[in-house]
């Protein structure tokens, strides 16, 4: 079966909605950003928004999904960009956060608040920040294994844990250098 090959123009509306949809979910959340708030952003009729997603939750989930792959491609180009040794690289990532946390668009964690709002575990917006989730946990394991850690994805785990403590509390306090507190927590770890 030959591949639809979708008009320029439409991949073109789709990315206007994508990235309308996103700027209002990290902004107002997802159940505040109604459908005509997001076409309205886009530019785009409510009829075009849904020939490309079949539901509003389809349209987050998608939103997850990119949303993922940015964030996790982020984090490992400045992981390696910061951490020259196997064990500075899996610390790279809390000093990675405080860049992030610094900066003046930082508002949180999308899939924290995806994972709050859709909060039924079989939901597919619950679903798909699990799987953002465990994705990172996994990645934060990767860098434990190769750091030397005896158990690897036990401190992976850790980590993670260490590191969404690190983002909600940098949203309360909105002071960037809790994530240096989170890399000594991260540092005795790594040390065990």
């Amino acid at each position: 079966m030959a591949a639809i090959i979708e008009a320029p123009a439409s991949q073109e509306f789709r990315e206007k909605i994508i990235e309308a949809a996103s700027r209002l979910f990290l902004s107002n959340g997802f159940h505040a950003s109604g459908v005509d708030t997001i076409v309205a952003e886009a530019g785009v009729a409510k009829m075009t928004l849904y020939k490309h997603f079949n539901s509003k939750e389809a349209l987050i989930v998608e939103v997850l999904k990119r949303k993922s792959d940015e964030w996790m491609l982020w984090l490992r180009d400045r992981v390696d960009a910061i951490g020259d040794t196997p064990k500075r690289r899996a610390l790279a990532v809390f000093d990675a956060f405080q860049e992030w946390f610094a900066r003046p668009d930082f508002c949180g964690d999308m899939f924290q608040c995806a994972a709050a709002e859709f909060s039924e575990t079989d939901n597919p917006v619950h679903l798909a920040a699990r799987a953002h989730y465990d994705r990172f946990e996994l990645y934060l394991s990767d860098l434990c294994f190769a750091a030397g850690c005896r158990r690897p994805e036990v401190s992976g785990r850790r980590l993670a844990i260490i590191a969404s403590g690190a983002i909600a509390a940098a949203v309360v306090t909105r002071r960037p250098e809790v994530a240096r507190e989170a890399r000594k927590a991260a540092k005795s770890i790594l040390d065990d």
